[in-house]
């Protein structure tokens, strides 16, 4: 029996307005803002066994209904990424290799980048 290629792209288009995927998402951490107002969510992404891992930094607006998130950093690999709020308004990405970043605006939010501390020698 043949499925006619209309009804095969039909389903494809329902998989994907319908936000099916697959891939998982595995959530390093999660913050909220002080002033409740946003989440910042890292985490990694797999797409299975023939893409990369991709690491995440994502904030979203909590009283929005659709489209209201900014992706201030994506890295293929898994890869340490540490996303912290230093106020309601600013936050704070540390990641091998950010240094070099310029700082982002997304509405209100301010985000900065640096590379990490390095790691001190205990003597």
């Amino acid at each position: 029996m043949r499925v006619p290629m209309a009804a095969v792209a039909l389903l494809l288009t329902g998989l994907v307005v319908s936000g099916c995927s697959l891939c998982g998402d595995e959530d390093v951490r999660k913050a909220v803002s002080p002033d409740r107002r946003y989440i910042m969510r890292t985490f990694v992404r797999n797409c299975g066994v023939t893409t990369d891992y991709v690491t995440r930094v994502e904030i979203t607006e909590t009283r929005c209904l659709f489209a209201c998130s900014l992706t201030p950093y994506t890295a293929h690999g898994y890869r340490t990424a540490l996303a912290s709020w230093q106020a309601a308004d600013r936050v704070l990405v540390e990641c091998p290799g950010c240094g070099a970043r310029s700082e982002l605006r997304w509405g209100q939010v301010v985000v900065r980048f640096r590379d990490p501390a390095p790691a001190s020698d205990p003597e």
